[in-house]
């Protein structure tokens, strides 16, 4: 499914413009829902629809006509303000919408005299990366939705996450942020370089990653880590600007290296690309984490394979007996390990198409839940697999897969044992979202499952990145983009790069 920024804004009655009014106003990063409740049923009462019944798309739509009645007002947002309570922090407005304007862009809503026109060149000439092209490369791709962690760390030396979801109660899987940290510092390697090689000299990135003990108070230094593989570690610029017709396999090559697989790497080349990437975050995972079992292995596997035979109203159906907190927690986990898996790929110059990585082609909360409770009953595969042979098949040649890459590291995956004291019912649970800025919504945010699980795969072979020394080369369109990303961000409100949070709901758990 995708969406039109036109159409959508041609139904509700506003200018491309008006639309980082409207995430503001709705409750984004930078201004909490919960501060723009009062506002919302305000707008409700003025322009609510008696005939909607779901609250969040009432809101959105009293909201947005709001904005259109003032958006020809000299001082729009002093109309605002006399909407808001009093105690409201009006200065946050100007900041989140400045926060989604781009380079060179102005937005009628705030003044001219309180917008920075941040020039890419200017931040390219002050970011840790010595290499300008490579900065600049990376500022153009971002605005176009690009990894958010990309920029942050050529730009600013610095990388984020604020949000986790984990089980307080199950010590024996370690938080996310430390599973990952591996591959991140090879990422930090390909992206700022090596130095010359001695330990002191490395590039050091601050890190804000949230986890249990530590409050974001202050970043963690933490070192780029070179590459254990012949030639050493490649930079940026090899990687995104090379015209070697054997690029897009060093691409490859090194994508898996940062997760310690390089070994498997013509096997798992020869994946469709979401098996790929699953059996690469797999084997990784089997090594970091001690505590994954066989079992937990095969639920992930199972998962995979059957996702792409389902619908979003088959997803949507899925009944659940128990919510198992131990599944939870590692369907966070992968979901962390994809995104990070997006990051290296765009460090890497794109040696997957990343809308094979997107969560939605790729991994459905619920659905792995009920294969794992499948996994746990040690039910028959056929069963598991939904009596599809060739899913049987497909299933042991991955799993054969993972089993060797983990022995060849010293790690022998065994059967998980059947676990009944975390199944909880469907209606409880024992979480923590550790979240600086989360909320529980005042609106019901029920959504409907998006239908890209039908969406045939392409079957064109991935080009990587492909560089355009100008701008009309690439066919894009120059109008208006001011628009939110759709990668995670995170705690720093000051940050230049701003998108939306991801929350486990967006993934059907």
């Amino acid at each position: 499914m995708m969406y039109s920024r036109e159409s959508f804004c041609g139904e509700l009655g506003l200018r491309l413009q008006d639309l980082p009014l409207l995430a503001c106003l709705l409750g984004n990063d930078i201004v909490p829902e919960k501060m723009v409740g009062h506002f919302h049923r305000k707008c409700i009462a003025l322009y609510g629809s008696c005939n909607e019944q779901n609250n969040r798309a009432n809101a959105i739509r009293a909201v947005a006509t709001f904005i259109s009645k003032i958006q020809l007002l000299p001082h729009g947002l002093r109309e605002v303000e006399r909407m808001m309570e009093p105690t409201f922090d009006m200065t946050l407005l100007p900041k989140g919408i400045q926060s989604y304007v781009l380079p060179q862009q102005n937005s009628p809503w705030i003044s001219l005299t309180s917008q920075s026109f941040l020039n890419c060149t200017e931040l390219s000439r002050s970011s840790p990366c010595q290499d300008q092209e490579v900065v600049q490369i990376a500022l153009e791709d971002h605005y176009k939705g690009d990894n958010v962690m990309i920029c942050n760390v050529l730009c600013f030396g610095e990388s984020d996450c604020s949000n986790t979801l984990e089980d307080e109660n199950d010590p024996d899987i370690p938080c996310q942020a430390l599973v990952y940290r591996i591959a991140r510092q090879h990422i930090y390697a390909i992206l700022l370089g090596t130095g010359d090689g001695s330990p002191d000299s490395c590039p050091v990135v601050q890190e804000w990653y949230v986890y249990h003990g530590n409050m974001l108070e202050k970043p963690e230094l933490v070192p780029a880590l070179p590459l254990s593989i012949q030639g050493g570690t490649p930079t940026a610029r090899e990687l995104w600007l090379s015209n070697n017709p054997d690029i897009q396999i060093q691409r490859f090559y090194t994508c898996m290296a940062c997760f310690h697989v390089e070994r498997w790497t013509e096997g798992i080349r020869s994946l469709d690309s979401h098996l790929a990437a699953t059996c690469c975050l797999l084997i990784y995972l089997s090594v970091q984490v001690d505590s994954l079992t066989l079992t937990d292995v095969e639920a992930f596997l199972a998962q995979t394979l059957c996702l792409p035979g389902k619908s979003g109203s088959q997803l949507s159906s899925l009944q659940l007996s128990y919510v198992d907190s131990r599944a939870v927690h590692l369907a966070f986990i992968f979901l962390r390990g994809l995104i990070t898996l997006m990051a290296c790929n765009s460090a890497c110059g794109y040696p997957f198409d990343m809308m094979d990585l997107m969560p939605w082609n790729t991994f459905d909360g619920k659905l792995f839940h009920q294969k794992y409770l499948l996994c746990l009953e040690r039910k028959p595969l056929d069963v598991i697999l939904e009596k599809q042979e060739s899913l049987i098949m497909e299933f042991k040649k991955l799993r054969t897969i993972i089993i060797e890459a983990s022995e060849a590291q010293n790690r022998v995956l065994q059967p998980g044992p059947t676990r009944t004291s975390s199944l909880l019912p469907v209606t409880g649970g024992s979480f923590t979202r550790r979240d600086q800025f989360y909320a529980s919504p005042s609106c019901d945010q029920r959504n409907e499952r998006n239908e890209w699980h039908n969406v045939p795969r392409h079957q064109t072979t991935n080009q990587g990145r492909q560089f355009y020394p100008y701008p009309n080369q690439r066919g894009e369109n120059n109008s208006w983009q001011g628009v939110p990303d759709w990668q995670a961000s995170h705690h720093d409100l000051d940050r230049d790069f701003r998108t939306h949070n991801l929350k486990p709901g967006d993934y059907g758990w």
